[in-house]
């Protein structure tokens, strides 16, 4: 087939430029849609196979689903519903724990950690309390898992460090919720069942061990009659990495 260059002159093949777009919205739409149904306001609790699932898929496609995913967690952290706040939170730590280097360049990036920061009570006053909580536990254990890696990704740790130079007060560290991160860049996926997650053999998402998400204050997965933002019961989740 003769290739088309766009210049002065030149013919342009207007069916393949459509192709490659269309393609792109394509993949855009997918991981938005999978974003939207993972943090939904209709949901009982975090989908941990469906944020598993957004795992996979951004593992997939590191570069393009990285940004991707970031832009509709970013949509989504915006919402007025304490409960979809709470949801895009264990969804970004689901993501953390799973995915390389490219979601970590888009996940501490000054845009998206600021953000999350907005979501500290002693930054916003108005923001709802519980939100508050799992905002803080999250960004100190981000910030204590990389602390060793702040050449590759600084701001993880710097964000949490510049938080308590505020005077920010976070919780007592829990190490049980450490892990182990996973800098590898462009990891060379496998899909596999996802249906073990939570419980028996973990579950892999491309090549590597399913880590979970745990709050060893209370279980991201509490039945939604209780899934009041401000009264999430408290319950030990299972261990992460």
């Amino acid at each position: 087939r003769s290739q088309h260059f766009i210049g002065f002159g030149a013919k342009m093949d207007f069916s393949s430029l459509t192709k490659q777009f269309q393609q792109v919205f394509e993949i855009n739409s997918a991981i938005g849609r999978l974003v939207d149904l993972a943090t939904s306001e209709t949901l009982l609790g975090p989908d941990r196979a469906q944020n598993i699932r957004i795992c996979e898929e951004v593992n997939m496609n590191p570069r393009e689903g990285a940004v991707d995913v970031v832009k509709a967690l970013r949509k989504r952290l915006r919402h007025k519903n304490p409960k979809v706040q709470l949801l895009s939170i264990a969804l970004a730590d689901q993501l953390v724990r799973n995915c390389g280097l490219e979601l970590h360049q888009q996940i501490a990036s000054r845009d998206f950690l600021t953000d999350l920061a907005n979501f500290v009570s002693g930054v916003n006053a108005d923001v709802d309390l519980e939100v508050s909580r799992r905002t803080l536990i999250i960004i100190q254990n981000w910030g204590e898992c990389f602390k060793g890696n702040r050449d590759v990704v600084p701001l993880y740790y710097e964000i949490y460090a510049s938080l308590k130079s505020q005077g920010v007060r976070f919780p007592e560290y829990d190490s049980r919720n450490s892990f182990v991160p996973n800098l590898n860049s462009q990891p060379t996926p496998t899909r596999q069942a996802t249906a073990a997650v939570g419980g028996g053999t973990p579950a892999t998402v491309g090549r590597q061990q399913v880590v979970p998400s745990r709050d060893a204050g209370s279980n991201w997965d509490t039945p939604a009659a209780s899934f009041l933002a401000s009264s999430w019961a408290p319950a030990d989740a299972p261990g992460g990495g």
